[in-house]
């Protein structure tokens, strides 16, 4: 989804001063820092992430969120996690 974010901002951006910058802003946003997911929901279907505002896009493309489906993340968890347990409970 963050390479979906970052296209829809080259598009947008395009013809704009400091793309650039924008691209960069949505990369620190969204890099692989614990503090860049803190705020998560667990739905039926899978996770999802919210960013906070400005976190990885301008404020007028208002809250981003992103959905992981179960299907992606079963590989990265225990059996025994919570989320591993989701069928079972």
């Amino acid at each position: 989804m963050i390479p979906e974010i970052i296209k829809q901002l080259e598009i947008s951006s395009n013809e704009e001063e400091g793309s650039e910058e924008l691209l960069d802003w949505v990369r620190e946003g969204a890099a692989p820092k614990a503090g860049n997911y803190r705020n998560f929901l667990i739905a039926k279907d899978g996770l999802v992430i919210v960013f906070d505002p400005y976190q990885v896009a301008p404020g007028v493309m208002g809250i981003i969120s992103v959905a992981v489906p179960y299907a992606l993340l079963d590989r990265l968890m225990a059996p025994t996690s919570l989320l591993g347990l989701r069928g079972n409970l």
